[in-house]
């Protein structure tokens, strides 16, 4: 089966773009390359020695996130999608039969021979900074975010040096995109969510963010807590009491999953000016567009045929292809943390008594470490008040909760492999079935299902 894999191999946005780009052509896109290697190599992407840094252009970044799409050749599309670059975006993109572009990529800095150690925020924090000083200097209409989540990216962090990168314009490589795919008459989808996290103001355009996405807020990442102190002395760690910067506090779009402020009135404008439609659909958390995505995808189905079960993944644990070839409605889980568990009961409750479908699901869980995860068990125990024990099928339990000095790099094989191992045997369990709807949505059908669930 043919397989696209994701231009910034350890990037969340360049991820489901690839998977969005994959379910237009009914083909797979995997998160994890074939060989390892590609994780290690210096590339204009990954940046590998600081001198290096002045070569970074955004606008290629751009580019190369998108390039995923090249497996289009000269299709065109009554609608085209700017938002967060998640599952949920990814499986509204796919309903829509339209494709994605993400509000951000990112610049990493891989850090093979001189890793920081995870506690070591501000260390983290000043080389961050000068990385990202150096991409501000030679790029314009961008904020950067350096993104420092010592719970959940303890594995992660050590070795590569985030700065997320949001787009305060329209990028140039987005408008060649837009008049090459969109049809005249299209219409461009705008997906703000405004869901926020405090984040450090260090300079001008330069925010740092501590914590993320997760059962743990802010706050508790600052202060610290006696459950995050007892998970890092089970992880063999010696941190304790919190960690914290000197430096002003500000509300701001969430580094992961919240949409640049103001880039929805410059799309706007840029659709004024090219005569296209625009449309904007706003939520305040990520998971409502996954409820919106389910209900999109009921819809579809409703169309031809009828929906034929369940798909919930987390995280990198997302294949909308096998989605739409199984007719198994999607729903994407951020993260597999108590919180997104709640959330995901209480959506399920209400897809559950909406919808006229199989109570059959399937369930994949990412692997990922911190005290608010829930294990594999805990998940099949809240899906197992909305299906029998038979009906559910699961996947991710070879994961577990807690770092360890000795087991890191086992944890996070294991991971990849499980996310890898998933994507394809689902995706080859549904191009088996080959079920997908043949009508898509209509923009006034978006636009319905969207006013319902508002």
């Amino acid at each position: 089966m043919k397989t696209i894999y994701p231009s910034i191999c350890v990037e969340s946005s360049s991820f489901f773009t690839s998977s969005a780009a994959a379910a237009l052509v009914n083909i797979r896109a995997q998160s994890r390359y074939k060989y390892l290697w590609h994780y290690f190599r210096p590339s204009l992407y990954i940046i590998y020695r600081r001198k290096t840094a002045n070569i970074i252009n955004v606008e290629n970044l751009a580019d190369n996130v998108i390039r995923a799409y090249d497996v289009l050749e000269n299709k065109k599309f009554n609608s085209i999608i700017v938002g967060p670059g998640s599952g949920a975006a990814a499986d509204i993109a796919n309903a829509m039969n339209a494709p994605l572009l993400p509000v951000h990529t990112m610049a990493i800095e891989l850090r093979l021979f001189n890793p920081i150690k995870p506690d070591n925020i501000k260390k983290y924090l000043r080389e961050g900074s000068e990385l990202a000083k150096i991409i501000l200097k030679n790029n314009k209409n961008i904020d950067i975010i350096i993104h420092d989540d010592v719970i959940h990216d303890r594995t992660m962090i050590k070795r590569y040096l985030i700065n997320r990168i949001k787009f305060n314009k329209l990028p140039e490589a987005y408008n060649f995109f837009i008049k090459k795919y969109l049809k005249k008459d299209g219409t461009v989808i705008f997906i703000e969510n405004t869901q926020s996290w405090k984040q450090y103001k260090i300079d001008k355009n330069i925010w740092f963010q501590l914590g993320g996405y997760g059962g743990i807020e802010f706050e508790e990442y600052v202060n610290g807590s006696e459950r995050i102190d007892n998970w890092l002395k089970k992880s063999n760690q010696n941190h304790n009491s919190g960690w914290s910067l000197d430096y002003p506090v500000e509300q701001r779009p969430e580094s992961e999953w919240g949409t640049p402020i103001g880039l929805d009135k410059d799309v706007n404008n840029y659709c004024k000016k090219n005569k296209l439609n625009f449309i904007k659909i706003q939520t305040d958390h990520i998971t409502n567009l996954s409820l919106l995505s389910a209900y999109l995808w009921y819809e579809r189905n409703k169309k031809d045929g009828h929906s034929n079960g369940y798909s919930i993944g987390t995280f990198w644990a997302h294949s909308p292809t096998a989605s739409a070839l199984s007719r198994y409605i999607p729903y994407w889980v951020p993260w597999p943390d108590e919180q997104s568990l709640k959330i995901a009961d209480s959506h399920l409750n209400r897809m559950i008594n909406d919808f006229d479908v199989p109570k059959k699901v399937i369930f994949a869980r990412h692997g990922a470490i911190g005290p608010d995860i829930v294990g594999i068990r805990g998940w099949e125990d809240m899906l197992g008040k909305h299906f029998d024990k038979k009906n559910i099928k699961l996947h991710g339990s070879l994961t577990n909760l807690v770092y360890n000095r000795i087991k890191k790099s086992v944890h996070s094989l294991a991971t990849l492999n499980s996310i890898e191992s998933y994507i394809k045997d689902i995706t080859i369990w549904a191009k088996k079935l080959d079920k997908k709807s043949k009508d898509s949505l209509t923009i006034n059908d978006l636009i319905r299902i969207a006013r319902k669930l508002d």
